[in-house]
């Protein structure tokens, strides 16, 4: 899915239930489609331009930039492509 609809959706589950959305099983499952959604962008070479582009808009993302570890990762990851590129 779209990670930045998934930021979204975990944003309005705080808003809807507070400090309660961390133990919901839906808030969960979207936490761990998060978690993928970035583990795909740090291990999966981008082999196109959208794939280059979805690493960098994801760079981008207040939400990423909050999480030092895996913004450094995907920032890696995308020197990394774009190196086997030239």
């Amino acid at each position: 899915g779209d990670i930045v609809e998934m930021y979204a959706a975990r944003d309005r589950m705080h808003k809807k239930y507070g400090d309660a959305a961390d133990s919901r099983d839906d808030y969960q499952e979207l936490e761990d489609r998060l978690d993928d959604a970035v583990e795909t962008l740090i291990s999966v070479p981008a082999s196109s331009m959208d794939g280059i582009k979805a690493k960098a808009s994801a760079l981008q993302l207040d939400e990423l930039f909050a999480d030092y570890e895996a913004h450094q990762q995907i920032a890696l990851s995308l020197a990394e492509d774009l190196t086997a590129l030239g």
